[in-house]
Order: structure tokens, then C-alpha cells, then sequence
């Protein structure tokens, strides 16, 4: 959050330096080139900084499980999509557990409001999901 806040205020402040460099280019024909390298570089922060900000959608739709990763303003990128009768393995972890699953790959940002940490394997993958207690049920209750 630090860096896209840098990134939020870096950015316009370079489009205003680059609009006086066009007014200095008057003058001096090198302004122009600062101007236009300052409007370019602006450009590129505001891009990558879109890609800082993302989150995981979990759907359970039709007997399958999607996750994508939604990025603020920019197309979402699909992570995993598995049938629920795929899955072989799906349990609750503890969060002290965490660190041991070295294999699993972690599909969820740090939310105080999700508190149940879902162990899933499928395709010989093994995922961890950040959910509540009612997401976890759907999962069983469709595994069934």
C-alpha cells in the first residue's frame, strides 16, 4: 500500500512537471524531450501501479470452483478452475500452520474479516483459500 500510494502521488506530479517543461520548451527545444520522457514515465506509473492492486474472487458456480485474481480496472486473470468432484482433498488449516505448507500455492489477501484458512487439493495442486466458515460449508456440502 506504501508503494501505490507513492505511485498515486508521484504520478500527476510528473504530468505537472512535464506541462511547465513544455512552457520552458519554449525557450530551450531540449524541454520538449524532458516533456515528453516526464508524460511517458508518468504513463508507465500509472500502470504498473493499477497492477498493485488486486484481489481473489472465489466463485462456486454449476459444481465448480473458480478463483481469478481481479486486478482494480484491468481484465481479471483466471488462477484455477476445478470441478468440485476433482477436488481429493479440501480441510480447514490453522493459521500457525501456514508456514509448513511450502508446496500449497496461498490465493488470498489478508482480510480480518475472513478467518478460516481452506487447504485444497486438486490436479495434484494444493491451494490455500482464505474464506468463512459458510464458504467452507458450500465446498462440503457440493464435494457430497
Amino acid at each position: 500500500m506504501k508503494l501505490f500510494g507513492l505511485m498515486r502521488a508521484l504520478a500527476p506530479m510528473l504530468k505537472i512537471f512535464s506541462l511547465m517543461a513544455i512552457i520552458a520548451g519554449i525557450f530551450n527545444h531540449y524541454w520538449f524531450i524532458a516533456a515528453a520522457l516526464l508524460f511517458l514515465v508518468s504513463v508507465a506509473i500509472n500502470y504498473i501501479k493499477w497492477y498493485l492492486v488486486y484481489n481473489y474472487v472465489y466463485v462456486l458456480k454449476d459444481g465448480t470452483l473458480t478463483i481469478k485474481k481481479s486486478y482494480t480496472y484491468i481484465k481479471h486473470r483466471y488462477l484455477l478452475r476445478v470441478k468440485i468432484k476433482d477436488i481429493t482433498c479440501c480441510q480447514l488449516i490453522n493459521e500457525d500452520k501456514l508456514q509448513e505448507e511450502t508446496r500449497a500455492q496461498k490465493l488470498y489477501c489478508l482480510n480480518e474479516k475472513y478467518d478460516v484458512y481452506i487447504k485444497i487439493e486438486a490436479n495434484k495442486q494444493m491451494y490455500i483459500l482464505l474464506a468463512d466458515n459458510y464458504f467452507y460449508s458450500l465446498l462440503q456440502k457440493e464435494a457430497k
